[in-house]
């Protein structure tokens, strides 16, 4: 008689069961909206914390020169590499920061600096080697690749700038031997893609007729002009140097920046795949006459190129 009753009414619950509800509005707020506020809240902080946040909708940071060349002298590592890496993205879209001088010459300057200080720690290193302990040669390496981390930054921004002034650090970079294989491979191969990226964006400060660049105004071309020409009256070394080579090159595109000649050696290196870099480089730089006949002399040997050497593979913890 039970078992009949209990079948006869299915609306009710069997003995010791609690009967079966449909979920609530508040049961389905507190189970899905609840909890993807709190991702999405948290995935929010993550951004704003990394700086990804102000990049990807304008705001933040500020993207003046100055504000740029604050955050790249500022002691912390991380923000420096963030800095670095921001500016890569404006730089490209950007042409009166790119062609912005006083940016140009703070970023030669510490390329210059970060390379004669990895050369220097690649010496200590060679000579204190077999007396570390594996541990502490591996956070000595890990130091290294963090500086070499952010040379291919500052490389990429001088890279993508519309001054020549980046350019003795760049063939420094492209020419530097180094003690280790793979991470010289790297650096080397890195540092003829951005001479290459450089010769292409030379072409944004007066224009050209093969490519969409349409060229700065011509009021900005004599300021930069005029500011360049200050530096190099004014400074002595180094910067010197690189002011007086800008503004003759403002002047007469044709005027030597050793550039070629530079690729011309990366074209006798041992490794095939630098050599494959430089026959794409060279397409991007026209220098006077010699320079002209050296770069069509470099492309000749190159296109007859044996595959000589060992090939470097570099893997994505290089």
């Amino acid at each position: 008689m039970e078992a009949e009753s209990a079948t006869s009414n299915p609306g009710e619950s069997a003995e010791g069961l609690p009967p079966v509800m449909p979920p609530s509005s508040r049961h389905i707020v507190q189970m899905f909206v609840v909890p993807g506020l709190i991702v999405g809240g948290v995935v929010l902080l993550g951004l704003f914390c990394s700086g990804a946040f102000g990049w990807m909708f304008g705001f933040g940071h500020a993207q003046t020169p100055e504000a740029f060349l604050q955050r790249l002298d500022d002691p912390n590592t991380d923000v420096r590499w963030r800095a670095a890496n921001d500016l890569v993205q404006v730089l490209k879209r950007d042409d009166e920061l790119a062609s912005n001088p006083d940016l140009g010459f703070k970023l030669a300057d510490l390329l210059t600096q970060e390379l004669d200080q990895i050369a220097f720690d690649e010496k200590s290193l060679g000579e204190r080697l077999a007396k570390l302990s594996a541990k502490d040669q591996e956070q000595e390496r890990q130091k290294l690749k963090g500086r070499r981390d952010y040379v291919r930054f500052l490389s990429a921004c001088l890279a993508t700038m519309t001054l020549p002034i980046g350019v003795e650090p760049l063939k420094k970079m492209a020419t530097l031997p180094g003690a280790d294989p793979k991470p010289t491979a790297q650096m080397r191969r890195h540092a003829v893609w951005m001479l290459a990226n450089l010769g292409d964006n030379l072409k944004r400060f007066k224009g050209d007729p093969d490519t969409s660049y349409k060229g700065l105004s011509a009021a900005r071309q004599e300021a930069v002009q005029a500011r360049v020409q200050q530096e190099a009256d004014s400074t002595t070394g180094l910067r010197r140097q690189l002011a007086e080579q800008t503004v003759r090159y403002l002047k007469d595109n044709q005027y030597e920046l050793g550039v070629i000649a530079a690729l011309a050696e990366c074209a006798q290196a041992d490794d095939p795949d630098l050599r494959k870099f430089t026959a794409f480089a060279l397409t991007f730089w026209m220098g006077s006459p010699q320079e002209n006949q050296l770069a069509e002399q470099t492309l000749l040997a190159l296109s007859r190129d044996d595959g000589r050497g060992v090939r470097i593979v570099l893997d994505k913890n290089d």
